[in-house]
């Protein structure tokens, strides 16, 4: 008797702990993963200037041939991949740059996901001012580095006064100026300079930011991988384009 109650005991503690488990697990999976912004468009194609060439057997006014080339070949996905378009948009946009704020580990990405900006800069906890926590903003005009130094990370340090320091990858400082003026250092070894003005800086001195030149193959790619296309409908010939990311 005694041991079948041990038993039934021992199986609810079992089931509690497990859905405790489970419970927190899901409150740490909504708390770390930051949140997923989508932007989307959908566009109509002209299927008259779409079909470009039709076989000798087909009527050009037929429906039915401008609805085999628009499910067939449908130009306009490699149009709206093509490099020479992505190419133009991640120049128009500065999308070579990549600028990541050094976070706190294993949470800091979600304490800064999760901050409004409209509330300023979040203050730094004591002993830890090199990490951002929410609210910092760093926009980068011009970014030029030599071509061995492409897809490599510097670090830039916030400064007191709108100023700011740029480190190498290897660490070394080879740059220091304000905010809005152009700076042009050298790297030794190097013939091409680096050449970097911000636009804006807004964070608490000591704030490390990790900067990145992309090359331009990079940038198509990351843009490509981003893309997402699906056919809202055959006959009437929508198009949806999505675009997703964690950056709003």
């Amino acid at each position: 008797m005694h041991d079948g109650v041990g038993q039934s005991c021992q199986g609810r503690r079992i089931i509690l702990k497990a859905w405790v488990g489970g419970l927190v697990a899901a409150a740490m999976y909504l708390l770390l993963t930051p949140p997923l912004y989508q932007a989307s468009a959908v566009l109509k194609i002209d299927h008259e200037k779409l079909v470009t060439a039709t076989p000798w057997y087909s009527d050009s006014n037929s429906d039915s041939a401008s609805e085999a080339e628009w499910s067939s070949s449908q130009p306009e996905y490699q149009m709206l991949l093509s490099g020479a378009l992505l190419r133009k948009v991640a120049e128009d946009l500065n999308l070579g740059v990549k600028v990541s704020p050094r976070l706190f580990p294993i949470f800091g990405e979600a304490l800064v996901a999760k901050f409004d900006k409209h509330d300023g800069v979040s203050s730094a906890w004591p002993g830890f001012q090199r990490w951002a926590w929410g609210g910092e903003t760093l926009i980068v005009d011009r970014f030029d580095v030599p071509d061995r130094y492409l897809d490599k990370a510097f670090t830039l340090v916030a400064l007191e006064n709108s100023r700011f320091q740029l480190l190498d990858p290897k660490g070394r400082m080879i740059a220091e100026g304000p905010v809005g003026e152009l700076l042009v250092a050298r790297i030794f070894g190097e013939n091409q300079p680096v050449v970097i003005e911000l636009g804006k800086l807004l964070a608490h001195p000591g704030t490390v930011f990790g900067l990145v030149r992309n090359s331009s193959l990079t940038a198509i790619e990351d843009l490509q991988k981003a893309f997402f296309f699906k056919n809202e409908s055959d006959r009437s010939r929508l198009l949806r384009v999505e675009l997703k990311g964690h950056d709003p």
